[in-house]
């Protein structure tokens, strides 16, 4: 990746925006400048900024753009493996044109996603207690401190006692719930529609009600209500889209706000996705 600024520029851009020290040393990390370029370069360099507003200790821009970086190259590995995929053969295309041998053993399996995906929407304690076998449905419950890969590149750090549902569906990568009871869906797939339409298109098994939504670079915030089983969710979305490939990090939950929900979505992934 190439860069029009110089170093200097880049850090007193950085700086004016409401960027601390760490947080400036952590995205020239990640955009590939050395410890050694950036240790040398802060010290010729005036740390005595007023601060932006921040929640926490943390920026707004700051988590933004950190989680930018990470989706970006996210989206670069999304777009090989993309590229990569060949066409159907004879042999395939024939396969794939053969009448349903069971359509009852394929309603079972979609029965089967629906009722997964509507038990990681109860509350935490009711999954730990739940007679319903859990694994039956495609949902465990780690017992230990675990790290997910999303991609070739980056990986999820999901702690101790967090309900992991995945179903193989071709949108729904995974879904996350831990103590704090705020469901996470992480959607990854090819589409031919909109960032949002296609967003509510994989909303499929309860009431999807858009709100709003707000583009900064290239991260798109969705803002939404959706109902499951009659119970009304607040939701907020972080969404990237790159040559119909689109990905997005879903927050929900039916007790918090959705100021709340976005620092809790933003908190969580600079914590716990990390570019390798």
């Amino acid at each position: 990746m190439k860069f029009t600024k110089t170093l200097e520029e880049d850090i007193e851009s950085q700086i004016n925006a409401g960027f601390t020290k760490q947080e400036i040393r952590t995205n020239l990390l990640m955009k590939g400048i050395s410890e050694e370029e950036i240790n040398r370069t802060f010290e010729q360099t005036n740390f005595q900024r007023a601060p932006a507003n921040r929640q926490n200790g943390v920026s707004y821009k700051s988590i933004t753009f950190t989680i930018i970086l990470i989706l970006i190259s996210m989206f670069k590995v999304v777009r090989c493996i993309s590229e990569d995929r060949h066409e159907p053969t004879a042999f395939e295309q024939n396969n794939l044109n053969l009448p349903v041998a069971n359509y009852q053993e394929q309603r079972s399996a979609r029965i089967s996603t629906i009722i997964g995906e509507k038990l990681m929407y109860k509350n935490y304690d009711e999954l730990v207690n739940s007679e319903i076998p859990n694994e039956k449905y495609k949902i465990i419950k780690f017992t230990k401190d675990t790290a997910l890969y999303v991609d070739l590149k980056t990986k999820l750090s999901i702690k101790k006692g967090t309900f992991y549902y995945n179903n193989h569906s071709e949108r729904l990568r995974m879904a996350l719930k831990a103590d704090d009871n705020v469901n996470i869906f992480i959607y990854d797939f090819e589409g031919k529609g909109n960032l949002l339409a296609e967003f509510k298109a994989s909303k499929a098994i309860g009431g999807y009600k858009y709100l709003s939504s707000k583009k900064e670079r290239n991260l798109t915030t969705i803002k939404y209500n959706y109902i499951v089983d009659n119970i009304s969710y607040s939701g907020c979305a972080f969404a990237m889209e790159e040559r119909k490939n689109y990905f997005y990090f879903a927050f929900e939950s039916n007790n918090l706000t959705q100021k709340a929900l976005k620092v809790a979505g933003l908190s969580f992934l600079t914590k716990r996705l990390v570019n390798l």
